[in-house]
């Protein structure tokens, strides 16, 4: 039996609204072993799955394997490079297909699936699941956890006051570390019609920035092992009740949560003062650039009405989140 529901993280609510299911894999209707014979993404192996590695691997990089918790049943197993080079990659073709074949309006694709975090290790592999464009060069949704930090940071398209480009994007006030040998459930979302993203993991993270994919078709969901730069160490990632939808709303999380933290950042532009308005108590705000520093951070005493001095701050797109009552909330807004 395979556990549906994580204690630490969020038990996503769906809607009664009518949903697009294109994808439920918990694996249990793969044979143990390896997923496919080809490395070069071209022929399908087991699930109709392709896999693919640049250079040098093996086809045991790609595997079911039956858990050590007998609740989980058969996962996906994912070897990792001891190099810097040499990345995995598996996916499913025809995603394309059955996004453009969605019920009109259900422009919210919604992506929940379990991860394994594992052991203690140095090594510098990143495991994510990402959406991409037919391109594939632009990163419309993903996460991403780098196995020696257990650091899990969102992923999108982005503008950065100009520049646009897959960029990485701190799940909080700082960097979000996952614990150690934990199935965590984590959900992200891609809403075509706005270019919003959302990342959500009840107890750990729960923020969204406007993403530069809007009108942009999403074409491949990849399960990705990244080899990290100077790594030296291989690691293995693992995955389980990976769920992939189209909605009309939002339905990953609970929305009385969300109505209830209602955030302002005001004004926006901004050139020395910001004001920050919530209907819960104000913790911590701090202000992140689109490099993933934390450049300004500051304590509040539970105050529902905060402000914040900008003005030593370069001209430019930051991200600010507002931590208030245990619950993140993360807004873009631009330092002139």
């Amino acid at each position: 039996m395979k556990k549906l529901l994580l204690s630490a993280c969020l038990a996503f609510a769906f809607s009664a609204n009518a949903q697009d299911i294109f994808y439920t894999e918990d694996f249990s209707g793969l044979t143990v072993g390896n997923i496919g014979t080809d490395l070069t993404g071209v022929t399908p192996g087991q699930g109709d799955y392709l896999t693919f590695i640049a250079a040098a691997g093996t086809n045991e990089a790609f595997q079911v394997v039956e858990d050590a918790d007998p609740t989980y049943g058969n996962v996906l197993q994912i070897t990792g490079s001891n190099t810097a080079t040499n990345s995995r990659f598996m996916w499913q073709a025809g995603f394309d297909a059955l996004w453009m074949g969605r019920t009109t309006g259900n422009d919210i694709l919604e992506i929940e699936f379990e991860l394994y975090t594992g052991p203690a290790t140095t090594s510098k592999n990143a495991q994510r699941i990402v959406v991409y464009d037919a391109t594939g060069t632009q990163a419309l949704v993903g996460l991403s956890m780098v196995e020696d930090t257990k650091v899990i940071s969102g992923v999108a398209y982005y503008d950065n006051a100009g520049t646009l480009g897959n960029f990485l994007f701190n799940l909080g006030a700082t960097p979000v570390a996952l614990p150690a040998d934990t199935w965590v459930r984590v959900g992200m979302s891609f809403n075509y019609a706005t270019g919003e993203v959302i990342w959500r993991c009840d107890g750990y993270f729960d923020g969204f920035i406007t993403g530069a994919g809007l009108g942009v078709d999403p074409a491949e969901i990849d399960f990705i092992l990244a080899a990290g730069t100077g790594n030296t160490v291989a690691a293995v990632a693992k995955y389980d009740n990976f769920t992939a939808r189209a909605s009309a709303e939002d339905t990953l999380g609970t929305p009385q949560v969300i109505a209830q933290n209602v955030v302002s950042v005001y004004p926006n532009p901004a050139t020395n003062m910001v004001n920050i308005s919530n209907t819960k108590n104000i913790e911590t705000v701090s202000i992140t650039d689109m490099n993933g520093r934390v450049v300004k951070s500051q304590k509040f005493d539970g105050v529902t009405n905060a402000q914040l001095n900008i003005s030593d701050l370069a001209s430019g797109v930051y991200v600010i989140d507002v931590i208030a009552e245990g619950v993140s909330t993360v807004k873009k807004i631009v330092k002139q």
